[in-house]
């Protein structure tokens, strides 16, 4: 809706630094209402979230770029979350629209997310609307990662809190 009605407007940003595909993942948590944070009778005028960020993230009409530009963090302790973190925290599971986001910015899979140190598929499961469909389709994604996790986890790497603390802080420092 925002691409088709002003191309120049796709790059542009709101007084808080979202650019629309943030605006488009933090309204899809707005209210409680109904999935895609829109009342019933309101719905009908909408398109549905996937379409929205298909098209805010599609190249003839949109941003592509757009997933691979931090999010503005709702707390001023962590650092900006990438789209992908910020659509999987609201629970936009992939069937929902994080598939485009994902496509856009595929290196995502690979970053943890600054708020939880959780790799994107990891973080799929955390919550009440976590889709295992999504999880297990994250995995195999980049079947290397949860791999890695694995072999760090049987080292021990993992066994210290303190540990996990210093990852947190790297991540917030990417």
């Amino acid at each position: 809706v925002y691409a088709e009605t002003d191309r120049n407007a796709r790059n542009r940003v709101d007084a808080l630094g979202r650019t629309p595909l943030a605006v488009a993942i933090d309204s899809a948590h707005s209210t409680q209402n109904n999935d895609y944070g829109w009342d019933d009778e309101e719905e009908e005028d909408f398109l549905k979230l996937n379409t929205i960020i298909r098209r805010l993230l599609d190249g003839q009409i949109g941003w592509p770029q757009s997933g691979s530009i931090p999010m503005p963090s709702d707390d001023d302790e962590y650092a900006p979350s990438l789209p992908l973190h910020k659509a999987l925290h609201q629970g936009i599971c992939l069937e929902d629209g994080s598939e485009h986001i994902l496509n856009a910015f595929p290196t995502a899979l690979s970053i943890p997310d600054p708020v939880t140190g959780l790799i994107p598929c990891l973080l799929a499961a955390v919550g009440e609307r976590a889709s295992v469909k999504t999880i297990f389709e994250l995995i195999m994604k980049r079947p290397d990662l949860i791999i890695n996790l694995c072999k760090h986890c049987s080292e021990g790497v993992h066994s210290n809190i303190g540990t996990m603390a210093s990852k947190r802080q790297k991540c917030r420092d990417l």
